[in-house]
């Protein structure tokens, strides 16, 4: 996969020497960010990408972007179900919301379907004032549980996805950890890990050895650079070491750019020459 102009020469992802940028996702809630939302599946088609995602792009008919993405060439990396109220981030673990998740799940697999994807992440949601996340704790296994068999019916995966406080405050499943706690704890092979590695970085959790020690766990990436969510390069984050470990691994999934841009999207995406795209 990897071919790196970086000091250790060419490096390979699943065996297969392939330009990086075959296995990458434009996270275009944050790529493109200054176009209309149509117009990102463009112009991310444009810079070559083969992958795109966005986790609520339900503005869009699923008829009109599946045509979209036919007429562009990109395909749907992964998608979430509808995220609820402002400021809940979900309706996973929201007590009273039965309903409301419900219509969400039917909604979110029904256009996932369309469009023809198989990843649906399941926004777990901000902890209630004065609740316990050990009392949310059965409702939330029961709805991804529901979740699951939802999924099934259309051959699509659910992923859950670890933010910690320091991103986004008293979000229900806080760190990797207890995400692949949740996965152990639902009886079926189609929920997975969406592990993004700047969360973990950010919550001060080594995610390159969180990564190899539970790649197996893992169907989708997210990388920003750390500290600054902005392109590789700008921060700290070890990519190279991380990239590395992925090769030796063997993974086979995608790995979702879910950056913030320091600047304009095409100028940034300069970094990918690093790895020789």
């Amino acid at each position: 996969m990897f071919r790196s102009t970086a000091p250790g020469g060419d490096r390979r992802l699943g065996g297969v020497a392939a330009p990086l940028i075959d296995r990458l996702s434009a996270h275009i809630g944050y790529m493109f960010s200054d176009e209309p939302l149509e117009q990102r599946f463009r112009s991310a088609a444009e810079m070559g990408f083969g992958f795109v995602e966005h986790p609520n792009p339900y503005e869009i008919p699923a008829s009109k972007l599946r045509a979209l993405l036919q007429q562009t060439g990109v395909r749907m990396a992964q998608i979430a179900l509808p995220p609820g109220g402002r400021g809940e981030n979900g309706l996973a673990c929201l007590p009273g919301r039965d309903a409301d998740f419900r219509d969400a799940l039917e909604r979110g697999t029904d256009y996932a379907a369309e469009i023809g994807c198989s990843l649906v992440a399941i926004m777990a949601g901000v902890v209630p004032r004065g609740a316990e996340r050990r009392d949310l704790w059965p409702l939330y296994i029961e709805r991804l549980s529901l979740a699951a068999e939802a999924a099934a019916r259309h051959g699509q995966t659910i992923l859950v996805e670890a933010v910690g406080p320091a991103t986004r405050n008293n979000y229900f499943i806080d760190d990797p950890y207890a995400a692949l706690r949740a996965v152990d704890s639902v009886d079926g092979r189609n929920v997975r890990l969406l592990f993004d590695a700047f969360h973990a970085a950010n919550a001060g959790i080594d995610a390159v050895r969180f990564a190899w020690r539970h790649l197996a766990d893992i169907a989708h990436m997210h990388i920003a650079d750390y500290p600054g969510r902005h392109e590789p390069g700008t921060g700290a984050f070890q990519f190279g070491k991380l990239f590395g470990t992925l090769d030796g691994a063997g993974y086979e999934g995608l790995i979702g750019l879910q950056y913030i841009p320091r600047g304009d999207t095409r100028t940034g995406l300069s970094w990918l020459d690093y790895y020789d795209c």
